[in-house]
């Protein structure tokens, strides 16, 4: 089985080493054990360059990172892993995420569920409950999906053969939307997924180093939108129903209101 490792490393490039040197002495061995017969390393910048196992960061990141890893294995992929490089999530948990994802010829994806602590504002958490929630409409999917936007994940790559209907995981995005996409591919086409649950170390959140600004919230629903043709009409109904199940606390209510706004401008756009 050839497995294909992806650490999105912008703003964490010291992380290099110490991930290379935890892949060489326990993760990878642990992969091959597992059934992963040929493993490779790719690390990615965030908008996005890619950097082979063996190369070296120079100059600003450009590209469209995790996809241009995947584009530029010289085999194709069974299986992707997508980690995060930042180490808030720790490495070991690449091991389980594996394990799970073999463990049923017809498990497609694999998720991390981040814990109690999911390292992230009050605001974001609910942005990211918010972008569940409609996705789960949407499909009318009716099983309750615990996060779907950690950094770690693992899908089966090419052509899947569930039980003679051949489906796909196609995936188009290239930043912070891509746990979206992976999501939204996995309900569209009704795949079979599960979730491993992970701990991450407790840390202030003014100690978590983080890229993601509220700009960000906004690009991932113009991507919604653009992904999911019928959800700009969609999502004033949507707003309704999660805030009659989601009250939002008054702490963050002005928050809320501006960034209903936002996506509401977003929808005329």
């Amino acid at each position: 089985m050839n497995v294909v490792c992806i650490f999105p490393i912008t703003g964490n490039h010291e992380n290099i080493a110490k991930i290379m040197l935890e892949f060489k002495e326990t993760i990878g061995p642990q992969l091959k054990i597992l059934g992963a017969t040929q493993l490779e390393i790719k690390f990615a910048g965030n908008e996005y360059v890619y950097v082979g196992t063996n190369q070296t960061l120079e100059g600003p990141p450009k590209g469209k990172g995790i996809l241009q890893c995947i584009r530029n294995c010289p085999t194709p992929p069974n299986v992707i892993i997508s980690c995060d490089g930042s180490n808030k999530i720790p490495y070991s948990y690449i091991i389980n995420i594996f394990q799970e994802i073999v463990s049923d010829y017809n498990l497609c994806c694999v998720m991390a569920n981040r814990k109690g602590n999911k390292a992230i504002s009050e605001f974001r958490y609910l942005i990211e409950n918010f972008e569940i929630f409609i996705l789960r409409k949407y499909y009318n999917h009716n099983r309750i999906i615990p996060d779907g936007q950690c950094g770690l994940w693992a899908y089966k790559y090419g052509k899947l053969n569930l039980n003679g209907d051949k489906k796909e995981i196609n995936l188009i995005a290239e930043g912070y939307e891509i746990e979206l996409d992976l999501l939204g591919e996995v309900l569209k086409n009704n795949l079979t997924y599960s979730f491993v649950d992970v701990t991450l170390p407790h840390a202030p959140l003014e100690n978590v180093k983080s890229l993601f600004n509220y700009e960000n919230n906004l690009k991932k629903m113009k991507f919604l939108f653009t992904r999911h043709e019928r959800l700009k009409d969609l999502i004033d109904k949507y707003f309704l129903e999660f805030e009659k199940i989601n009250p939002i606390k008054p702490e963050i209510k002005e928050q809320w209101e501006n960034y209903k706004l936002d996506v509401k401008k977003i929808t005329f756009s």
